[in-house]
């Protein structure tokens, strides 16, 4: 039975992980819609022991913006270190 459990909890973590990957903001998206998806994946995770950091959502939010934000988002860069950036 545990090991049936292992492997269930093995396969959540790898979809989420995949959705997480493959996750892009949309032209109409906001930016607060997209990070409350990527919060949603985050949390998921965390109820099967995986903890992203908030390093990594920083950085999975910049690389995803549309070229639209893309002006802001070398200011925030410049302005920010994002390795130190919390991921509200």
């Amino acid at each position: 039975m545990f090991e049936g459990t292992s492997s269930v909890k093995r396969t959540k973590q790898d979809m989420l992980a995949s959705r997480f990957e493959n996750l892009r903001m949309d032209e109409e998206e906001t930016v607060a819609q997209f990070s409350a998806k990527l919060c949603d994946i985050s949390n998921e995770c965390f109820a099967l022991g995986k903890q992203f950091k908030d390093k990594k959502l920083v950085k999975k939010l910049k690389r995803s913006l549309p070229v639209k934000f893309e002006s802001k988002n070398s200011v925030v860069e410049e302005a920010h270190n994002l390795d130190e950036m919390a991921f509200d």
